[in-house]
This record gives structure tokens, C-alpha cells and sequence, in this order.
């Protein structure tokens, strides 16, 4: 049942990524986030989008790096990667990488802050557990965005808290981040 679930996941929001070309907004940038697992707290940073397929609706990107407690590095990438290998030519290319690893439904609150859940279901882990090198997993949370800053209109600061669930024992993770955004209209 849950592959099942997982799977429609994936289709839906794949057949989502067409109506992305009629909005042509898009925010990219960075962000640092902590990852508890277990007694230990991974660091993380990385590089995350939102391209928004209605005023609304984005498709969510995010790819980071981190380190363990002993040393060894982490990362949590998009696994539709591992499809680029199959990919033989550039539409195909483009196809693989515009896989969003999940959705975010934006409320705008006020022309200052927006309030954003999110459901990521096609996530992986790596090298996160010694035992397993990769591990597949799934988030869901919630972003805060404050905006229009009198420095930079265009910048988004903003807050994440969530959870990250590793498939194969539903092992929950808290998560909690702070990102800065650019937006590209």
C-alpha cells in the first residue's frame, strides 16, 4: 500500500511540472538546517527551489551536505537523479532533473510573510545511517517566508520546521532550518 501511495505521489506531481510553464516564478537559494537522529544532532546545508505552477502551488527542489558526528560526510539529494544515466538526450535530461521531490501549497498571509506546508515524498538520504548508505525517505513540514525587506524586494528569508521519515523502518526525524531565497519573476 504505501509503494502504491508513493507512486501516485510521484505521477501526480510529475504530471504537475506542465502547468509550471504559465507561472514562470521561481525561487532559489540556500539554507542550513539541523537533522535529529536519534541522540545526534547532522548539520546540513544546501541549495533548494520552489518553482510555482500557480500563484499557490510550487514544486519543491532541494539537494544538501552535511556531517555525521564521526566525521563522515551526509547529503539528502533527489533520487530521480539516478535516472540521468538513462537519460539519451537533452529533453530527456531536462525531464529527469525538473522531477520535483514534493509540493508546497503557499498561503499569503499578508504582503510581508506567507505561510507554506509542503509534502516531499520522493526524497533520499545518504549515508546517513552506517548500516545503509542510502536510504530512501519522504518530509513533510512547513516553511515561513518573510519578504520584502526594504534592502532587497526580491530576497525571502524564512524558517523551516518538519520531519523527514525514512521509509524502510518509518523512523521520524525532526528537522529545523533557516533558508534565504531569491525570487525570480
Amino acid at each position: 500500500m504505501k509503494l502504491k501511495l508513493l507512486i501516485i505521489s510521484i505521477l501526480l506531481i510529475v504530471a504537475s511540472i506542465g502547468f509550471a510553464q504559465n507561472n514562470n516564478s521561481f525561487r532559489l537559494g540556500g539554507f542550513g538546517q539541523a537533522v535529529y537522529v536519534g541522540n545526534e544532532i547532522m548539520p546540513q546545508m544546501g541549495i533548494s527551489g520552489e518553482w510555482f505552477v500557480t500563484e499557490n502551488l510550487s514544486l519543491n527542489y532541494k539537494y544538501a551536505l552535511g556531517q555525521r558526528m564521526d566525521g563522515e560526510f551526509t547529503g539528502h539529494i533527489n533520487p530521480s537523479i539516478f535516472l540521468l544515466p538513462f537519460a539519451y538526450s537533452l529533453e530527456a535530461i531536462l525531464a529527469v532533473l525538473l522531477i520535483p521531490e514534493g509540493v508546497s501549497y503557499h498561503f499569503f498571509v499578508s504582503e510581508y510573510y506567507e505561510i507554506a506546508p509542503y509534502i516531499s515524498p520522493l526524497s533520499a538520504e545518504v549515508n546517513m545511517f552506517e548500516e545503509n548508505p542510502l536510504v530512501l525517505s519522504g518530509s513533510i513540514g512547513a516553511n515561513i517566508y518573510f519578504k520584502k525587506s526594504t534592502a532587497a524586494t526580491n530576497f525571502v528569508f524564512g524558517l523551516n520546521g518538519g520531519t523527514t521519515i525514512i521509509y524502510r523502518n518509518a523512523q521520524v526525524m525532526p528537522v529545523m532550518g533557516l533558508f534565504l531565497y531569491y525570487n525570480f519573476d
